[in-house]
């Protein structure tokens, strides 16, 4: 299949922190895949994949653990609770992709067009292995450049108004762009303190995987 691009701005409405978790789980092909599949496994076993794809998703899960519990982060839902309220922490995900793409060559070493055409690449190697759902998943991936979009907040924009309409509850969405623009400042510094011990710590768990292979 050929990356292709798509003239309009569309980011599914699911999209959370897709960014993070493959700059994260880069080390391996299937740590790519199971990273990108753990928060669209509906209905399915981690025993369904294979070993390093199961790695992959373990990864993912630790880093959202790692994540949740982080003081850090939890400073930043903080100060985005009083305007979104319970999904505070969503609005986060997606601003702190959103801060990793705008600095993403200097946070990761790579740019992020030429690291996006990559991460496509190792997860469309699984491309026939994949449940129908995903590959339709995977489809709108590459097909709307979901990775690359992160730095652009109108795409990101879009994302929001969607997550409205699809939310249960009041979560003032449509003013997810407005809060970052009043705590810029604030969310950047709490994603600049957290992002190298997120790295180190993914690191860190990612290395038990790495030795059991030697």
């Amino acid at each position: 299949m050929e990356l292709r691009t798509a003239p309009n701005i569309h980011l599914p409405s699911q999209i959370v922190n897709f960014l993070a978790h493959q700059v994260l789980g880069a080390a391996k092909d299937g740590w790519a895949l199971g990273n990108w599949i753990a928060d669209l496994m509906k209905g399915e076993s981690i025993n369904d994949y294979p070993r390093e794809v199961q790695e992959g998703i373990l990864i993912h899960r630790h880093i959202d653990a790692f994540t949740d519990a982080h003081p850090e982060v939890k400073a930043a839902i903080a100060i985005l609770r009083d305007q979104h309220h319970k999904y505070a922490p969503v609005v986060l995900d997606i601003l702190f992709d959103h801060i990793l793409a705008k600095d993403f060559e200097q946070l990761t070493g790579f740019e992020i067009s030429r690291f996006a055409a990559g991460a496509y690449e190792r997860l469309l190697g699984f491309y026939p292995f994949l449940l129908q759902k995903h590959q339709d998943r995977l489809d709108s991936m590459i097909s709307y450049r979901w990775l690359e979009k992160y730095h652009q907040l109108e795409a990101l924009e879009d994302v929001f108004l969607r997550l409205k309409r699809r939310a249960r509850f009041r979560g003032n969405f449509e003013h997810a762009i407005q809060s970052y623009q009043t705590h810029q400042a604030a969310l950047n510094a709490h994603f600049d303190s957290f992002w190298p011990e997120l790295v180190a710590e993914t690191e860190c768990f990612s290395r038990q995987f790495l030795s059991e292979d030697s």
